[in-house]
């Protein structure tokens, strides 16, 4: 016991005697275990907080929609079908408002519903007659919006037609699990073909007779990740089981309509004969005198005649319902049944790449930075087992045990290990997924992030640690404990020193200085400390370049895009029925316009891409009327070469993103689905430079070729003259033309763009790998200077001067750490690469070059903290006790 006892004594005084050595160990864990269980869980906790929220507000699995409407027939076919969980059929309205210059998606408000839950932001829902809520995102494009205010629909007569109140109060502000970004709504055949925002009705308030979707939740997803390969998998199969369930109803429902029809216009052509009848005969008697004049076979000459004149009417008239049913025949056999799914939500698959990218970044820097982590631990606890060397040997000597003897190591290492790890778990899963929810809150409408402590990645941490601390302990300390006691007692000699490679070479040896030649002389005699200093150098280099690279990359790009890429100012939708009235009357006003340079009509229409492999891909389709000035308005080049291309009569252009997920090259033919999913196919003429969004370019002749229409210019693009000081004034004057829908500013949407990036998680990344580079380095420097204590303190009595004696060890340090950075600049540039191709987003591009300024912000990075550990190390240098540093025991 009383053995035991000194043994738990000389623990405990081994840790205090080192607190250094301790923290130094415990911080390298703790920051190894926060950024490896922090960044690892980030991207499951933000998955599981919105696959919560979606399962909370009922988010819909498919949408099915038809070009005729949908009624109570096609509800029949999922009433009380076992595959489905829940359905909603709702009615909604897309309206170009001609007083606000918004496109909005008007849906009735059901409280009864359980797909698609809306939840109240601010206010409440409609309850009554004339009372609306509005997305939440109108409060982003209005703020003058507020609960009470009057709003007004003012659109065309026939979508006017389509409400029952024109007026309505505003009672709430809302949210919809299918819109939870920023920027999208969705597509519309409407106005700009955008959707602004969205806003909620009663039902009364609606004047529509068939449902224009129905959504639906099935059974076997309830239980699913959203996101994950397993849903993919099961909604492939839930989409090809609508498509057989509802193969039929496409037939059926033109029939339907076309019954329906045919009753109008019958019930129609009965109104004009009473009507016919009524003028030739008087409104009481009429059909009385008709009948009677009939069954007398009247030889009446002007009864007759007025017979006959009206059976020939009514004749000509069962032939125009006989042309008018056929011609509805001929545009109803291109009607469909169209079914899409969570991926078709913009958002929904905006926010999946988001979480995707995070998982990628997950798998790479934490990685590099606990191996990095676990190099320095691995080193410090070899340092730490040969410094005891004395006092194993005397324990062996006194009859420890092996095992007792271990003890002491174990239990310093476990120590700091579990101290480290426990504070890192606790930071990192508690600290970084709340951070990086924020960052992508400026792009998102999120619900709160749910901390999650997930085992497998604390497991994985505390055993890794584990074997870095207590495994090098062991791993040393067994070879140690091979040796005799007295040998162990004595002070381990110093290595045999050998000629380097560079004593070799003459010319140049002879030619150094005594500190020049014991420089290099000691940092080939310890090879081991020399590669570890390197290779941790180098890795923090690595990550720090690779962090700052992504940095750089997300700051610049909307730069680049929105400057150098996209050069027009501003874009004008036109309203789809102008007249020439109006045509004229812009173009007087806007070349009245002193800040106006130039413009371009276009065609602007949103298209998608889809395949396999990736998500759909929706991309924005331009065809320029003069094709030869597009280059004005946008940069249509090589990101490599620069070459400048221009749109030929034979081939689409397209950015080079969209390339690379297409698997494209110059010269293949790909597949593009317009507005009403018709699929077209086109080739490539070209790839160009662009970074955010996804755009084809067409000529006008090969819009034409390929649409077999000519395209019908929708939009223009502006160029305003220099030094414009109000913009928003400018675009209020262009608004208030009738042939205008709207207008967005090129430096709006370079607003929006650059509050989606992900700063603030690099700024994360690039803290802590600032701090291990830290320590690290002390780490390093620290062993470097225990090992060679007396070597130090024989200079010091030789009469070296304090900063000689600072030079004699921190020139070694400064040569390996300057090493490690030129290494690090290689494997930084490697870890780019892949970071910036695997971890960004389906419709952004990261700049694929480093920027020379990276390399040098990284170096100047490391070398400020390199300094930083020689100041404080430097102090140590200074208070070095000689004596006791050259007594020992031989």
């Amino acid at each position: 016991m009383r053995k035991n006892s000194a043994y738990n004594k000389s623990i405990k005084r081994e840790i205090a005697s080192s607190k250094a050595r301790f923290i130094s160990i415990m911080a390298i864990i703790f920051l190894g275990v926060a950024f490896y269980t922090g960044i690892k869980s980030s991207g499951p906790d933000l998955n599981e907080s919105i696959n919560d929220y979606f399962n909370q507000q009922g988010l819909m699995d498919s949408k099915i929609v038809s070009s005729l409407g949908l009624n109570e027939n096609d509800l029949k076919l999922i009433e009380n079908n076992d595959k489905i969980e829940d359905f909603y059929a709702t009615k909604s309205v897309d309206v170009n408002m001609t007083n606000t210059k918004n496109v909005v998606k008007f849906m009735e408000y059901n409280r009864d519903a359980t797909v698609n839950k809306l939840e109240v932001v601010e206010g409440r829902f409609p309850k009554n007659s004339g009372e609306i809520a509005l997305d939440e995102q109108a409060l982003r494009d209005n703020s003058n919006l507020k609960i009470g205010d009057t709003y007004k629909i003012e659109s065309d007569e026939d979508t006017e037609n389509n409400f029952k109140k024109k007026s309505f109060k505003i009672v709430g502000f809302v949210q919809s699990p299918m819109y939870i970004d920023y920027l999208s709504r969705g597509t519309t055949t409407v106005g700009k073909g955008s959707i602004d925002y969205f806003a909620v009705i009663n039902k009364a308030d609606l004047n529509l007779d068939v449902y224009t979707e129905i959504y639906v939740r099935f059974a076997n997803t309830a239980n699913l990740d959203g996101y994950s390969d397993e849903y993919k998998e099961t909604m492939e199969k839930n989409t090809k089981y609508l498509e057989d369930l509802y193969s039929k109803r496409q037939t059926e429902r033109i029939e339907e309509v076309k019954a329906d029809a045919k009753k109008t216009i019958e019930a129609e052509m009965q109104k004009q004969m009473r009507a016919m009848m009524q003028s030739q005969y008087g409104n009481s008697q009429a059909q009385q005198s008709i009948m009677q004049s009939q069954s007398a076979g009247s030889n009446n000459a002007t009864n007759s005649q007025g017979l006959d004149s009206m059976a020939g009417n009514v004749s000509g008239q069962s032939a125009y319902v006989q042309q008018q049913l056929d011609e509805l025949d001929k545009q109803l056999q291109g009607s469909k049944y169209y079914y899409f799914d969570r991926e078709d939500n913009s958002g929904y698959s905006t926010y999946k790449g988001s979480i995707e990218s995070l998982d990628k970044i997950a798998t790479v820097f934490p990685v590099i930075f606990f191996l990095v982590a676990a190099l320095i631990c691995l080193t410090t606890m070899t340092r730490m087992v040969e410094e005891n060397r004395t006092e194993i040997g005397t324990l062996k000597a006194l009859g420890y045990r092996d095992s007792e003897i271990a003890k002491k190591f174990i239990v310093y290492a476990t120590t700091a290990t579990i101290a480290g790890s426990v504070l890192g778990i606790v930071a990192g899963c508690g600290v970084l997924p709340p951070i990086i929810s924020q960052a992508y809150g400026s792009a998102f409408m999120l619900p709160s992030v749910k901390i999650n402590f997930f085992p497998s990645y604390i497991i994985q941490s505390v055993l890794c640690s584990l074997v870095c601390t207590v495994g090098a302990s062991m791993f040393v300390l067994k070879q140690e404990l091979h040796e005799q006691p007295s040998a162990l007692m004595r002070v381990k000699a110093p290595k045999i020193g050998k000629k380097i490679l560079l004593e070799r070479i003459t010319p140049i040896w002879k030619r150094l200085n005594f500190n020049q030649k014991v420089t290099f002389r000691n940092l080939f005699r310890y090879k081991q400390r020399m590669w570890m200093t390197i290779i941790g150098i180098s890795g923090c280099t690595a990550i720090l370049i690779a962090g700052l690279g992504l940095k750089y990359s997300t700051d610049t790009i909307t730069d680049l895009q929105f400057g150098e890429l996209m050069k027009y100012d501003a874009i004008v939708v036109f309203n789809e029925d102008s007249t020439t009235e109006q045509d004229k009357e812009y173009e007087d006003s806007l070349n009245n316009l002193s800040e106006y340079k130039e413009s371009i009509n276009v065609y602007q229409d949103s298209v998608t891409f889809n395949k396999k492999t990736i998500s759909k891909q929706t991309a924005t389709m331009y065809v320029p009327q003069n094709p030869s000035k597009l280059q004005n308005y946008v940069s249509l080049n090589d990101r490599a070469t620069k070459q400048e291309y221009k749109l030929g009569d034979d081939g689409a252009i397209i950015n080079e993103k969209l390339a690379k997920l297409l698997d494209a090259k110059v010269g293949d033919e790909i597949v593009m689905t317009d507005a009403q999913n018709n699929d077209h196919k086109i080739k490539v003429s070209h790839i160009i430079e662009n970074y955010s969004g996804h755009y084809v370019y067409l000529s006008p002749t090969y819009y034409n070729k390929v649409f077999g229409k000519k395209a019908t210019y929708n939009a223009q693009l502006l160029n305003f003259k220099d030094n414009i000081k109000d913009e928003d004034k400018v675009v209020e004057k262009i608004m208030q033309n009738e042939k205008v829908a709207n207008v967005t500013l090129a430096s709006k949407i370079k607003s929006v763009a650059e509050s989606a990036d992900m700063g603030l998680v690099l700024v994360v990344i690039i803290a802590a790998s600032g701090s291990l580079a830290f320590v690290v380095l002390y780490n390093l420097i620290n062993i470097n200077i225990s090992e060679r204590i007396r070597e130090i303190s024989t200079i010091k009595v030789l009469g070296f001067y304090d900063n000689e004696v600072d030079m004699y060890i921190f020139r070694e340090n400064i040569i390996l750490t300057v090493l490690g950075i030129l290494i690090g600049c290689v494997f930084g540039k490697l870890l780019y690469w892949f970071v910036s191709t695997t971890a960004e987003l389906d419709n952004m591009m990261m700049i694929p070059t480093i920027q020379l300024s990276t390399y040098l912000s990284a170096g100047i990075i490391t070398m400020i903290f390199a300094v930083c550990v020689m100041i404080m190390m430097h102090i140590r240098l200074k208070n070095i006790n000689m004596i006791d540093a050259l007594k020992s025991v031989e």
